[in-house]
């Protein structure tokens, strides 16, 4: 294999240089013909008056160092002109049964193709989408945050270095393994405080973070919301008792259930 991969170089290199003309030609057009010296110095200044076994010593030893040589026509670096033509592309990923998700990754994919991005939803079952994210197996994908009464529970579930685990480790917050230390002693710094002034100073810290840097794009707004009726039971979360969210898929949904007592 590692023969027929070398003899394929050699290949390559010998039929580019069978092509009539050199790059020194090419360059100075119709000059080549009026000012052979020119030419001649231009090949000692390329390496072309070299032999062609030291041309291609010198060619796949740059090659194996990832180096494909410059442009005479821009002057940039060849490989950075192929990642430039190489279409950019993401992968979104949700639940197949979350309708609204999947409409809302549908509209993303509709907009990132507005900007030269080729986007494609993939759907999965709740429990493998759930593993996966929690990997770090996910290229984009449409998910909640961490709610709370200031901003810091966001935050944290966001930008948490502390937190991080490696990719194919199950993690429970900073599911994008972002890694910001001055994000993370920010967080540290408000989750210490004794104060608000200090609080407000940590939170000031965090937005500059999540505007300049976004480790995360914001879609939309999540409310908290539920219906109740109190026709059989009484005690749901109310203005005048607020002691809880009322959204029946949250973890304090027994609290709810605690505090329900038959209706008069």
């Amino acid at each position: 294999m590692a023969l027929s991969l070398a003899g394929l170089t050699v290949l390559i290199f010998l039929m580019l240089r069978l092509i009539p003309g050199t790059v020194v030609e090419q360059m100075i057009g119709a000059d080549a013909i009026a000012n052979p010296a020119m030419v001649e110095e231009l090949k000692r200044f390329f390496g072309l008056d070299q032999p062609w076994w030291v041309q291609y010593s010198r060619w796949i030893g740059h090659l194996a160092q990832g180096d494909l040589g410059t442009s005479w026509r821009t002057g940039k670096p060849v490989a950075t002109l192929i990642l430039e033509r190489l279409p950019v592309t993401i992968e979104l990923t949700n639940p197949s049964g979350w309708s609204d998700y999947l409409t809302v990754l549908d509209i993303i994919k509709s907009d990132l193709k507005k900007i030269g991005i080729e986007a494609t939803v993939r759907t999965q079952t709740a429990d493998a989408w759930t593993t996966d994210f929690a990997n770090g197996a996910f290229q984009g994908s449409l998910r909640w945050t961490n709610t709370g009464a200031t901003p810091y529970e966001m935050f944290q579930n966001i930008m948490d270095g502390a937190e991080i685990k490696p990719i194919g480790q199950t993690a429970a917050v900073n599911f994008g393994r972002y890694n910001s230390p001055e994000a993370t002693a920010a967080l540290a710094e408000y989750a210490n405080a004794a104060d608000d002034a200090t609080r407000a100073k940590s939170l000031a810290v965090l937005q500059k973070i999540m505007v300049e840097q976004v480790p995360m794009i914001p879609t939309s707004a999540g409310p908290i919301g539920a219906e109740y009726s109190t026709k059989s039971w009484v005690g749901w979360p109310s203005d005048e008792d607020p002691y809880g969210p009322p959204q029946a898929t949250l973890p304090n949904a027994l609290q709810i259930v605690m505090k329900l007592k038959p209706a008069a």
